[in-house]
């Protein structure tokens, strides 16, 4: 789980599974080596809230990142090169994540449990 720093009022959060590997990139499309079974993304998609994928390159010492929500594939068998971690990305998953909370009445004003 991580906490979007300097958000707002509330604090947006999402879910980021991390996966590493030395094999490389695979020859056909240069996805990065790295799975994911389809249990481990059914389970990342039952989360209330962004997930995400990360797939790290420990030889060159690269991340990539794609999303674990609904649209995205069943199973990893190589993970997308697409994104790479950088500042330009992160800053785009900042601000896609806190658009994600922003759209959600997120404040539980109406509890059942409220005194």
């Amino acid at each position: 789980m991580v906490e979007l720093v300097g958000a707002g009022e509330i604090t947006p959060f999402f879910f980021i599974q991390v996966k590493t590997t030395r094999e490389g990139y695979t020859k056909r499309d240069g996805r990065l080596k790295v799975k994911v079974s389809p249990e481990a993304m059914s389970r990342l998609r039952a989360y209330p809230a962004p997930t995400y994928v990360v797939g790290v390159d420990e030889v060159q010492e690269k991340g990539y990142i794609t999303s674990a929500n609904a649209g995205s594939p069943d199973v990893l068998a190589s993970l997308p090169t697409t994104f790479e971690l950088n500042c330009a990305n992160l800053e785009r998953l900042w601000h896609e994540v806190r658009e994600y909370w922003r759209q959600r009445d997120v404040d539980l004003t109406d509890s059942v449990f409220s005194a």
